[in-house]
């Protein structure tokens, strides 16, 4: 996951602007993310989360600090009706199951595009 996150960070230009989603790799995660959206409510097809390829927001940050990118903000997010047809998602503290991660592309950074 690592690698093609740095390969990703080739193709951003100066000032540009990097989103991400995921679930982070947690204890917690595993229990809500993986039991209860796929066994318990069953609102993904079995076996679509794999703990193992959850990434730590941390790591993630450090990424994209090695990358060139400037880290604006890390937010836990969570869905407000995950069984709606487009949930919405509530910006929250917390950051054990999912979280979201703003960061821009800095002047200084040697693998920017021209």
């Amino acid at each position: 996951m690592s690698e093609s996150l740095r390969h990703c960070c080739k193709f951003f230009r100066l000032g540009g602007c990097a989103i991400f989603t995921t679930f982070n790799q947690t204890v917690a995660d595993g229990l809500l993310g993986i039991i209860g959206a796929e066994h318990i409510l069953r609102i993904v097809p079995m076996h679509t989360h794999h703990l193992y390829r959850f990434i730590k927001s941390a790591v993630v940050t450090n990424i994209l600090t090695e990358e060139g990118f400037r880290v604006l903000k890390v937010s836990g997010c969570f869905p407000v009706n995950p069984l709606a047809r487009r949930p919405k998602w509530m910006d929250i503290p917390y950051t054990g199951v999912t979280y979201a991660l703003v960061a821009v592309k800095n002047e200084s950074s040697p693998s920017v595009m021209k």
